[in-house]
């Protein structure tokens, strides 16, 4: 009951905003060589949102994507609470929000793993947001399998979510 409220209350937060807190987004049907990239950023904005108690970064207006994805935030709250101790894999890992969530959860440590420098980046923010950077909280730009094929490291959790 407490998480549907949570829930409900950042809709409604999010509605009271107006028309100017609206974001349409649309994903089409991209080509063999296309890509998502960067969109208009004539009015960049980012947000913070909480989910418990964790701090993300969202941003509606430079990206398809925003930043965090709403479905995995059962996910996120499995790895606070399992993570202590470990050794925390996050392969595909976008903005490190499940990476964030393992240190959150005292994770002995991360290592997030994705082809993007940008979305790395803003991981970072993400760990700094959460006062939570430091050097057991690792960053590695590379194609999560290569990794995989190459790596020696082990790891006791991983979340791999391409």
């Amino acid at each position: 009951a407490r998480r549907r409220r949570e829930a409900l209350e950042g809709l409604f937060l999010y509605l009271e905003s107006g028309s100017e807190g609206i974001f349409i987004k649309e994903r089409r049907k991209l080509g063999q060589s296309d890509r998502y990239g960067r969109r208009d950023t004539a009015k960049s904005d980012k947000m913070i949102c909480r989910e418990g108690p964790l701090r993300f970064f969202l941003n509606f207006t430079d990206y398809l994507d925003t930043g965090l994805f709403l479905d995995s935030r059962e996910l996120r709250r499995l790895i606070r609470e399992e993570a202590q101790g470990k050794r925390f894999l996050n392969l595909f890992a976008y903005t490190c929000s499940a990476s964030v969530a393992a240190a959150a959860g005292g994770a002995a440590s991360t290592l997030s793993v994705d082809t993007s420098r940008t979305y790395l980046d803003w991981g970072k923010e993400n760990f700094r947001l959460n006062r939570l950077e430091g050097p057991k909280q690792r960053f590695l730009q590379k194609e999560s399998l290569e990794f995989l094929k190459s790596s020696r490291d082990r790891f006791d959790l991983a979340y791999i979510d391409p």
